[in-house]
C-alpha cells in the first residue's frame, strides 16, 4: 500500500532527517527501507565531438561548441554504481542534430552499459531517451551556420533526413514519437521533440493509454519542453502550448521530466505539485540562470548591466553540470541533485510525495508558506563601495546558512539617494552570488555587485542596502554601506 502524505508529516519527517547528522537520506532516517526502482536523469547534453565535427567545420571553427562525451561518461558511471535500472535523458541529445552525434551517445552507452546491461553486475538499464530541437533542427541553427561557413552537411548526415531509421540503426530498438517501457513494473513515457507546440499527439495517447495508469504507483513521464505552467514558473522561456499539462493533469501520480531551459538544480522551482508533479532536470552542458538579474543569462531592464553573466560554462571549461538520481519508495521520490564536475551534492536531496495533491508539500502555495526568512549576514558586515573605470562595485559577504532558514536563492540591492531634505530610492536590482550553481551552505562569496556609474546623480549623497533573498519571496534583515 501506498504511504500517505500530509504536510505536516512529511515536514516533520524532514526536520527529523536534518537533526540526524548521520542520516545519508530522508529513506534512511524514515526507515523507509530499499528503494523500489532507481533511475538517473540527465538532459541536454548537446554532444559534438570534435573528431566527428572535423569534417564539417569549414567557416569560423571557435563557434564550434565542443562536447565531447567525458560527462557523460561520468554520469553514466556514476548511475551505474548506485545501482540504477534505467537512465532519463529528456531532450537535445545531439548538438547539430547529426547521426555522428547520436552515434557518439551510443557508443558511450554501451561503453558503460554493454548490450544493455550493467557491466558491473548484469542487471538490465534501460535506456529512456526523449529528443528535443536540436535534435531535430540543431544543424539550422546560426552557431552551426557560422561554424560550418560554405560546407554543406550531407543530407544523410542530418537525423531528421530518416529519424527512425537513425534511432533503430544506432539505439538497436523500434523508433516511436511516443513510446512505453516498463521498468521494475513502473511505466515510463516519453515524447520524441516534434514542434515548438510541444508533443504531437501527447492529449491523444494519454486519453487511450491513461486510465490504466490511475492509481497511487507513480508513472513517469519525458519530454523536451517544460509542460507550460508546471516547473520553473510560467514565465520559464521554452514551455510548450499546455498540451502536456492537459494530457497529464488528470493523473495526481504522474511525475513529468522535462529541460530545455538548462536552469540549475539549485532553483528550488525545478519541482512544481498541482494536479501532477512536474520537475526539471538542468543540463550537463551548460547551465543558465533567471532573468532579471544584473548578472543573470538576460538582463531584463533596458539590458544597462556592466556585470558578465552566470553560465555553468565558459568557452571549453565547465564549471558545473547537473543531473539527478531518483529513488522511488512507495509514497514518495527521493531525489539526489549532483554536479558532476565537482562530484558532489548541490543541496539536500528533494523528497517528493507522490501521488500530488492538496496537502503536497511542492505546491508552491504551500512551499511559499512554509517557507523560513534566509540567515544573518555575519555580524558586522557592510557593503564596501568602490568606483573605478565608468562603474560602481559593491561587496559584501554572503549571508550564513543556518539549520532551520530557506537556501538563498539571490541577493537584493537597494541604491539609496539623500539630497537636501529628499530621500529616495535610485533602484532596486538583484544579483546572484559567484556559488549559484552549487550547495548554498558553501558559499565563500564575496557577493558582488556593479553598476554603470551613469546611473547616479553627480550632487548629493547614495549608500546602498542589501538584503538575501530566497526563492519564495522572504529576506533576513538589511546590511548598508
Amino acid at each position: 500500500m501506498a504511504m500517505e502524505f500530509t504536510r505536516r508529516q512529511f515536514f516533520g519527517g524532514l526536520s527529523a532527517l536534518l537533526a540526524t547528522a548521520t542520516a545519508k537520506s530522508y529513506a534512511a532516517a524514515t526507515g523507509a527501507g530499499r528503494p523500489n526502482l532507481k533511475f538517473g536523469v540527465l538532459s541536454d547534453i548537446h554532444i559534438s565531438p570534435i573528431a566527428y565535427m572535423e569534417r564539417f567545420l569549414g567557416g569560423d571553427r571557435a563557434s564550434h561548441r565542443v562536447r565531447e562525451t567525458d560527462l557523460l561518461e561520468q554520469a553514466l558511471r556514476y548511475f551505474d554504481e548506485q545501482g540504477a535500472d534505467g537512465v532519463l535523458i529528456a531532450g537535445d541529445i545531439a548538438d547539430w542534430g547529426l547521426v555522428g552525434q547520436l552515434q557518439a551517445v551510443a557508443d558511450c552507452w554501451y561503453k558503460v552499459f554493454p548490450n544493455g546491461r550493467s557491466a558491473r553486475d548484469g542487471r538490465k538499464v534501460e535506456q529512456l531517451f526523449a529528443l528535443g530541437n536540436h535534435d531535430f533542427e540543431g544543424f539550422n541553427y546560426g552557431y552551426a551556420k557560422k561554424a560550418c561557413g560554405q560546407t554543406k552537411i550531407p543530407k544523410e548526415e542530418i537525423l531528421a533526413t530518416d529519424m527512425a531509421a537513425n534511432w533503430e540503426r544506432i539505439f538497436h530498438e523500434p523508433y516511436r514519437p511516443i513510446w512505453q517501457k516498463e521498468v521494475k513494473g513502473y511505466t515510463f513515457i516519453g515524447g520524441h521533440w516534434v514542434s515548438w507546440k510541444g508533443i504531437d499527439g501527447i492529449e491523444a495517447y494519454m486519453k487511450e493509454h491513461g486510465p490504466a495508469l490511475k492509481g497511487t504507483r507513480p508513472f513517469f513521464y519525458a519530454q523536451h519542453p517544460q509542460p507550460k505552467d508546471t516547473c520553473l514558473g510560467a514565465w520559464i522561456w521554452g514551455h510548450d502550448d499546455g498540451s502536456s499539462t492537459r494530457a497529464l493533469s488528470p493523473y495526481p501520480n504522474a511525475v513529468a521530466f522535462s529541460g530545455h531551459s538548462h536552469k540549475p538544480l539549485t532553483n528550488e522551482l525545478n519541482v512544481w505539485q498541482g494536479a501532477f508533479t512536474s520537475i526539471g532536470t538542468a543540463t550537463l552542458c551548460q547551465l543558465g540562470t533567471g532573468v532579471g538579474r544584473e548578472n543573470s543569462t538576460h538582463v531584463v531592464e533596458n539590458h544597462r548591466s556592466v556585470m558578465e553573466y552566470h553560465r555553468g560554462r565558459k568557452g571549453d571549461v565547465t564549471e558545473a553540470a547537473h543531473g539527478q538520481l531518483v529513488s522511488v519508495y512507495d509514497g514518495f521520490l527521493e531525489i539526489e541533485r549532483r554536479d558532476f564536475v565537482r562530484g558532489e551534492s548541490v543541496g539536500p536531496n528533494w523528497v517528493v510525495p507522490v501521488p500530488a495533491g492538496k496537502e503536497a508539500p511542492f505546491l508552491y502555495a504551500n512551499r511559499a508558506a512554509a517557507s523560513k526568512v534566509p540567515g544573518p549576514f555575519p555580524e558586522g558586515a557592510k557593503i564596501a563601495v568602490t568606483k573605478a573605470a565608468g562603474k560602481v562595485r559593491l561587496e559584501f559577504p554572503p549571508a550564513r546558512a543556518i539549520a532551520g532558514a530557506s537556501p538563498i536563492a539571490d541577493y537584493e540591492i537597494e541604491a539609496v539617494h539623500e539630497e537636501a531634505d529628499v530621500v529616495r530610492t535610485l533602484f532596486t536590482r538583484y544579483v546572484y552570488g559567484p556559488g549559484v550553481f552549487f550547495d548554498a551552505t558553501k558559499e565563500k562569496g564575496p557577493i558582488v555587485a556593479e553598476f554603470d556609474a551613469k546611473l547616479f546623480p553627480k550632487g548629493g549623497h547614495f549608500f546602498f542596502r542589501a538584503r538575501a533573498h530566497e526563492i519564495f519571496g522572504k529576506f533576513n534583515a538589511a546590511i548598508e554601506s
